[in-house]
C-alpha cells in the first residue's frame, strides 16, 4: 500500500462554493520533497459537491461521501481512518494554505520527530483582514500549564498531528465547536510545538457562521456542555496549577451559555466563577441573569456590538 509523509484532511458540508480554494492552495505548494494526498470527507452535503470530484481530475486526491450529516468531529474521523500519510494536516473547506506551508512543514516534522513531538502548530492569519489571529510567543515546545494557561500560545492554528495519535485519540464526536478538548487531552500526555510562521489562511465567513449558531438556544445547549465536560476534565488541572482566573473564565462562560439556554445550575456558575475571580463584567452578567431570558438576550444583543463576543468565540476555550 502506498504510504505519504502528509495527509491533508478536508472534511466539508455544503461548501461547494468555495472548496476549490483549498484544494487548489495544496496543488499550489513549492516543491518541498513531502509526500502527499488530499483526503475530503463529504459529511451529507446537499450541494452536489461530489460534482467537483467525479472524474478525478485532481492528483492524489480521494474523496468520499457520506449520506447521513454526523458533524465535523466524526468527519474528521472518518478521514484519519483512511489516512495514508504519517502525519496529518487539518484543513477546512474554506480555508487555504500558504504557498510555502510544505516547505516549513517539511523542515520541522524530521527536527520534532527525534524530539518525539507528534503534535506542531504553525500560524493563521485572516484571508480579507490580514489580522493575525494565532497568538505564539517564541517558537518552541509549550507544556501542558502553558497550553491550559492561554497567555503565551493561543488562538487559531494550522493543526499537523502524527497520524497514529490520532488513531489512538479520536476526536470526540459528541462535541459542538469545541476543539480545544480533544487538543488539551492529547497535550496532557504528549509534547507540542509552536511556530509563529503564518501557514493557514482563515475564511472569517466561518467564524461568523459558527457565531450564528451559538446563539440558536439548541446550540448554545451543546455548548453548555462541551463546557460541562471540559471542566469536569480540566478543571482539577486549572486550579491544581494555580490557573484561577482561566478556571473562573471558563465556569463564566459556561453560565453564560447556561443562561442562553435556560439551565437552573447557570446563576450558581456565574455565583462560583466570582468566588474565584471578581469582575464586574461577570457581576452584571449574573444581575441580569434575574431579568428572565428574553430580557437576557436583549441585553446579550448588546454585546454582539462590543468585542466581548468576539472574544467568547475566538479565544481557546
Amino acid at each position: 500500500m502506498k504510504t505519504y509523509d502528509l495527509s491533508i484532511l478536508i472534511p466539508t458540508y455544503n461548501r461547494k462554493k468555495c472548496i476549490l480554494h483549498a484544494v487548489q492552495s495544496v496543488l499550489q505548494q513549492r516543491s518541498s520533497g513531502l509526500t502527499h494526498e488530499i483526503i475530503i470527507i463529504d459529511d451529507g452535503s446537499t450541494d452536489k459537491t461530489y460534482e467537483l470530484f467525479a472524474k478525478n481530475r485532481y492528483p492524489h486526491l480521494r474523496y468520499f461521501y457520506y449520506k447521513q450529516n454526523k458533524g465535523v468531529n466524526a468527519a474528521r474521523n472518518r478521514g484519519v481512518e483512511k489516512a495514508l500519510g504519517k502525519y496529518i494536516l487539518l484543513l477546512d473547506s474554506d480555508d487555504r494554505l500558504t504557498k510555502d506551508c510544505f516547505e516549513v512543514i517539511a523542515q520541522y516534522t524530521d527536527r520534532n520527530h527525534k524530539k518525539m513531538v507528534p503534535l506542531m502548530l504553525f500560524g493563521t492569519q485572516e484571508i480579507k483582514s490580514g489580522k493575525l489571529l494565532s497568538h505564539i510567543q517564541e517558537e518552541k515546545v509549550y507544556s501542558y500549564r502553558e497550553w491550559l494557561e492561554a497567555k503565551k500560545v493561543y488562538g487559531e492554528f494550522l493543526m499537523v498531528i502524527r497520524t497514529d495519535l490520532l488513531r489512538k485519540n479520536p476526536f470526540p464526536e459528541e462535541f459542538f465547536c469545541f476543539e480545544q478538548y480533544h487538543w488539551g487531552r492529547l497535550i496532557q500526555k504528549n509534547r507540542v510545538f509552536a511556530s509563529k510562521k503564518i501557514l493557514r489562511l482563515y475564511s472569517y465567513e466561518q467564524e461568523n457562521r459558527v457565531s450564528k449558531k451559538l446563539l440558536e438556544p439548541s446550540n448554545a445547549e451543546k455548548r453548555f456542555r462541551d463546557y460541562q465536560k471540559y471542566l469536569a476534565t480540566f478543571g482539577k488541572d486549572y486550579l491544581r496549577l494555580s490557573l484561577k482566573e482561566k478556571y473562573a473564565d471558563l465556569l463564566f462562560k459556561q453560565g453564560f451559555y447556561g443562561i442562553l439556554s435556560g439551565k437552573k445550575e447557570s446563576k450558581a456558575l456565574l455565583k462560583k466563577s466570582l468566588a474565584q475571580r471578581f469582575s464586574v463584567f461577570v457581576f452584571l452578567v449574573f444581575l441580569a441573569s434575574f431579568l428572565g431570558k428574553n430580557a437576557f438576550l436583549r441585553i446579550y444583543a448588546l454585546f454582539l456590538k462590543t468585542s466581548f463576543f468576539e472574544k467568547m468565540t475566538t479565544t481557546p476555550v
